[in-house]
């Protein structure tokens, strides 16, 4: 784009933005490593003829990726009811046993009988 030095900054971006369809909120205008403002004409900031001004062109931020949908966790109310395992008392004496001689216990001496 050919422009003057009386031309502002927002209007070389509108002429940018006809030519290569980048907005002109995405663009950010460079020359000689200053950033030119909005609000200012070219030659505010020391642009002159010949001078080659940089365009950036802003990118939108990425999407999000959407996320695998969790399994379903089994709903206490709709999973089946499983009665307690019942153990007698045999079985129980058994288990309590075993866990004292693992852990090198001697067991109880065995109740005497009901009369």
């Amino acid at each position: 784009a050919v422009v003057d030095g009386d031309s502002s900054v927002v209007a070389l971006k509108a002429q940018i933005e006809e030519c290569t369809n980048i907005a002109m909120d995405k663009q950010r205008l460079l020359c000689e490593g200053r950033l030119l403002q909005d609000d200012q004409s070219l030659g505010a900031h020391g642009v002159v003829e010949g001078q080659t001004v940089i365009v950036l062109a802003a990118r939108d931020p990425p999407k999000p990726e959407p996320k695998p949908a969790a399994a379903p966790l089994p709903s206490p109310f709709t999973a089946p009811m499983q009665p307690p395992p019942q153990a007698n008392e045999q079985q129980l004496l058994q288990m309590v046993n075993q866990a004292l001689q693992q852990a090198h216990i001697p067991p109880p001496a065995a109740a005497p009988a009901p009369a």
